[in-house]
């Protein structure tokens, strides 16, 4: 277990996002997220319509038989002998191409809006042709509004930014906006 966060996609004004209890940071779900988004810009009318299709299912609930047969087809994904969703799909956990590829992803939608345990979100957002990236820090004020990244990469740029600059970049907004956040509370209090 890492920091929690967030990945998904935001299509047709719905956002569908699914829960990762791996390292959410940057360096490593940030990061693969990144590359992902890369893909998908390259092909983005296959992966937009992926994403349109691409059916939100409830955690706890029972796989139908048809389609878990149709997920162990899959190349590359080998779903477990279980017959729950969650159970079904944890091998997809912060891997957007594969969700995209088996057609299904676990629903965390409120979490995404109520949760305050998690850090980091990264979200393909085909309404705006950006990557949106989110930083909930526990000590951001409720008055911050979490519903805004805080910062965003338009795809037609996606591909000149490297890895690197990629994972400072989210490092230094995401500091930039804490000290913006403690500025504003200080100036609040006084």
């Amino acid at each position: 277990m890492g920091t929690p966060g967030f990945y998904g996609v935001k299509i047709n004004g719905d956002i569908k996002v699914s829960y990762s209890r791996f390292d959410s940071n940057p360096e490593f779900m940030g990061l693969k997220m990144f590359r992902a988004a890369r893909r998908i810009v390259s092909d983005c009318d296959n992966y937009r319509n992926r994403a349109e299709q691409l059916q939100l299912v409830v955690r706890h609930m029972r796989v139908p038989p048809a389609i878990h047969k149709r997920l162990a087809r899959l190349q590359h994904f080998n779903p477990p002998n279980t017959d729950r969703w969650c159970d079904a799909l944890h091998a997809l956990e912060s891997d957007l191409l594969g969700v995209l590829d088996t057609g299904y992803m676990v629903d965390c939608v409120d979490e995404f809006h109520t949760d305050t345990s998690w850090r980091w979100s990264w979200v393909v957002n085909f309404d705006d042709n950006v990557f949106d990236c989110w930083d909930r820090k526990t000590d951001v004020p409720p008055s911050h509004d979490r519903s805004t990244p805080i910062t965003r990469y338009a795809f037609e740029h996606i591909h000149r930014v490297r890895d690197t600059d990629f994972v400072e970049r989210m490092y230094r907004v995401s500091k930039e906006s804490i000290m913006h956040s403690a500025l504003k509370r200080m100036s609040i209090d006084e």
